[in-house]
């Protein structure tokens, strides 16, 4: 026909615009107006408190933050081995998610919380229950005839997995930085 984008636009008429003029923006668009969206929102204590009917995500964001306050250093230490270690009895994503929940709350040291990172990251390296990305890629190996048995994998990942953990928490200690 002939009609450019501009000719189109020109002829539409004003009262079909549906973008309110920026003077009552404010009141009609949610994501212009922050105290009333914050104000809708709960609060993260009241959401922890909420979520948390047995009250162990209390006892941990307790627990962690007594720690931190005791050796920042140490709980770093203790935070990153342990998850390690937990992700790979329940596996990294609940494992993570937990951890998540309590680090945002517990209002710990950068620090901790980035070795709480890389025992989420390296800790299901040791063993094949650690990731869910374990699996596919087990299944890609016996494609291509290659039998991994989950002890072969334990050996390994035990070999590989603690001194990268290690090292990478001591990196973290030693260079001071997170970003």
């Amino acid at each position: 026909m002939g009609l450019s984008v501009g000719t189109l636009s020109a002829r539409a008429p004003k009262s079909s615009r549906l973008v309110p003029p920026k003077a009552d923006r404010g009141a009609t668009d949610p994501l212009r107006a922050p105290r009333a969206r914050a104000a809708a929102l709960p609060s993260r204590s009241n959401q922890s408190n909420h979520n948390d009917r047995s009250g162990l995500l209390n006892a941990l964001i307790h627990a962690l933050q007594m720690e931190a306050d005791r050796s920042a250093i140490a709980t770093t230490w203790a935070a990153g081995v342990t998850l390690a270690l937990i992700c790979n009895l329940v596996n990294n994503l609940p494992a993570g998610l937990l951890a998540g929940s309590v680090v945002s709350a517990s209002h710990v040291p950068r620090q901790v919380a980035s070795a709480v990172l890389i025992g989420v990251d390296l800790g299901p390296n040791l063993s094949v229950t650690g990731s869910l990305a374990t699996i596919p890629w087990l299944s890609a190996l016996r494609r291509e005839n290659q039998q991994v048995s989950a002890w072969s994998f334990l050996k390994l990942g035990a070999l590989v997995m603690p001194p990268a953990l290690l090292l990478a928490i001591a990196g973290l200690l030693i260079t001071g930085s997170v970003r």
